[in-house]
């Protein structure tokens, strides 16, 4: 079976998952260590969600991690691991390193966003007891099916979402308006590339300034192509977006993967349909189909 893993705005939505039988996984924000995340929950929200849901909990623990963060990072996956969540997702290997030598029970997932390209990130992540990799995406489709064809740990792919490019843990955009005696304000949310003609959304926060893709990814009309039982996850990411416009996301993604199961198809009513959700979105298919080169 085709298993998801959302990104669930609240609890009160992550409940509204609970019956839907695609979802398998959400995945969360650590308020301490997470990084482009939809929420940040806090331990006791995370406390109040496992007692709610039906489904599998990942918490996002993906900044790269500091001399500084070692000692409250211990802490906090003590602190997951009390709460029986299912896992973690990470960046940094201090992650893997703590859990470990705490003997934890928690799963890991290691996602460093751009990097996982080819399998033999897959048999490091056997050796090293993670149990799954998510796939870089800046890969194309042929490849990703090479990876889980040859596959040695569980595998997520995405599906939907934000693209990320670039991280500065600098606020770069109030700097540089303060050094020129400008004020900030809600419009000065894009970087323009005249030579492409395109936006790109920039994000600031306490973890720094974050600039993403221009369009999102969006798989929703080759869903044929890319769904295999040889991946374990895939991932509609709700990051940028608003919570009504991601339930209508989720739930046309899993009515796809049905109408697939049932021959019914229709691959170009499914994108004008999620098209007309989130009108302030521009989508591609990424990489999946065109090949990085830099």
């Amino acid at each position: 079976m085709i298993k998801l893993s959302v990104t669930p705005f609240s609890i009160k939505q992550a409940i509204s998952f609970n019956e839907n039988k695609l979802v398998t996984n959400l995945i969360i924000g650590s308020k301490e260590f997470g990084l482009r995340q939809v929420t940040l929950f806090d331990l006791e929200m995370i406390k109040e969600l496992k007692k709610v849901t039906k489904k599998k909990i990942f918490v996002c623990v993906n900044k790269l991690m500091h001399q500084s963060d070692l000692f409250n990072l211990e802490q906090y996956l003590i602190a997951l691991d009390n709460l029986d969540i299912e896992g973690v997702i990470f960046a940094d290997l201090a992650v893997r390193q703590i859990v470990k030598k705490n003997f934890l029970n928690l799963k890991l997932m290691y996602n460093t966003e751009t990097t996982i390209t080819n399998q033999y990130f897959t048999k490091f992540a056997k050796e090293a007891q993670i149990d799954y990799i998510e796939l870089a995406k800046e890969i194309t489709l042929n490849e990703v099916m090479e990876i889980a064809n040859n596959k040695d740990c569980g595998i997520s792919v995405n599906l939907h979402g934000y693209i990320y490019m670039y991280q500065s843990v600098r606020n770069l955009v109030t700097n540089y308006l303060n050094i020129q005696g400008l004020k900030k304000n809600d419009n000065q949310k894009y970087l323009y590339d005249d030579e492409r003609d395109a936006l790109y959304p920039i994000v600031e926060d306490n973890q720094g300034t974050h600039i993403l893709a221009s369009n999102d990814l969006c798989m929703i009309n080759k869903l044929e192509q890319i769904l295999s039982d040889k991946i374990d996850f895939y991932k509609l990411d709700g990051f940028l977006y608003e919570e009504k416009e991601y339930e209508q996301i989720v739930e046309l993604y899993s009515q796809a993967i049905k109408d697939i199961e049932n021959n019914e198809y229709n691959a170009k009513e499914y994108l004008q349909k999620i098209k007309k959700v989130a009108q302030h979105k521009k989508y591609n298919t990424g990489f999946y189909f065109k090949e990085t080169i830099y």
